[in-house]
């Protein structure tokens, strides 16, 4: 059996803080004896800094890594799919560059690989500095997840390692919008799951608004349930039932002679189905707005440049 191990990093602006980082990612493979077995293959995804000549720099002493410049920012997950596509090694691991994902689990994974698991996972123990609004929110969606997908993923991450035919398989998988950490066990294969304490970041902070964390969280819940959709019917008969309501009391209160003049129960009863109907809206609208992506059939990622040990594929538009 061959050794041979692929790191896949996505990195986005981060200059200040990639070439010390990778640097004490391969100091801790040249300790464990794996340096020479293992390649490194940085993602620059579509970095407005100089992150990419900071990594030019790193490969100037550096011949085990390699990088792939996407032509503009496609996300995290686009990123971790190109560097998935372009390797060609027994086992690829996956992690951030920010060191928040230790390396010092770096030969843990590689050593329970070889004694036979297709999939390690890094389960995060403590969510290190991380404020607490971000920690609700983070607990809220992977229970909204679990609940709606029926798939557990609750302190997963993206610090994964993945045999060989765990990747092909990941890589066959037709959709576009691909969430890598829910879709990992969804391919079904039994892991191992190695707790780690989120480390602070070495610079810098987190790309990450709260608009762009709900639309991830609400994209992903999308691609694994049709739940939602349901919803909507929820939606409508509840909508029926509170016109229901409102017209049994106003019926009584006109028998009674009670009823109060004006138009109060007609705006109530626009101003509820109006609210209804644009929520159902919006929810169909975000299915009909994924298959339209996914009928598009456009690539996930436009790769502009490669450097380093590394050989270019070809490109593909995840159809079938």
């Amino acid at each position: 059996m061959s050794n041979r191990v692929d790191i896949v990093i996505p990195v986005f602006n981060e200059s200040a803080a990639i070439k010390m980082n990778i640097e004490i990612i391969l100091n801790e493979l040249e300790t464990a004896g794996l340096r020479s077995t293992t390649r490194i293959i940085l993602i620059d995804d579509g970095s407005q800094d100089d992150t990419y000549a900071s990594i030019q720099s790193l490969m100037a002493d550096c011949s085990n890594v390699a990088a792939i410049r996407l032509t503009r920012n496609f996300g995290k997950e686009a990123a971790i799919e190109t560097g998935l596509r372009h390797s060609s090694a027994d086992a690829v691991i996956t992690m951030d560059s920010d060191l928040q994902h230790p390396p010092s689990l770096l030969p843990q994974f590689i050593e329970h690989w070889k004694k036979g698991a297709l999939v390690v996972e890094g389960v995060k123990r403590s969510r290190g500095d991380e404020g607490a609004s971000s920690t609700v929110f983070a607990r809220m969606f992977y229970w909204l997840f679990g609940w709606l997908a029926d798939i557990r993923i609750d302190n997963h991450s993206d610090f994964k390692l993945l045999d060989r035919r765990v990747v092909d398989l990941y890589l066959k998988l037709p959709e576009r919008n691909k969430f890598f950490r829910g879709l990992v066990p969804w391919l079904g294969h039994t892991s191992v799951r190695l707790p780690f304490d989120v480390s602070p970041r070495g610079s810098g902070q987190s790309t990450w608004s709260r608009l762009a964390l709900f639309r991830y969280a609400w994209n992903n819940i999308c691609s694994f349930s049709s739940i939602p959709l349901q919803f909507v019917s929820f939606l409508g008969i509840a909508a029926v039932g509170v016109s229901l309501v409102v017209l049994v009391i106003a019926v009584v209160q006109y028998a009674r002679g009670t009823a109060v003049e004006g138009f109060t129960t007609v705006i109530f009863l626009l101003v509820f189905l109006s609210g209804m109907q644009m929520t159902a809206i919006g929810i169909l609208g975000g299915f009909v707005a994924r298959i339209y992506n996914e009928v598009k059939g456009r690539p996930t990622s436009v790769v502009g440049e490669l450097a380093g040990p590394i050989e270019p594929v070809e490109a593909t538009s995840n159809r079938n």
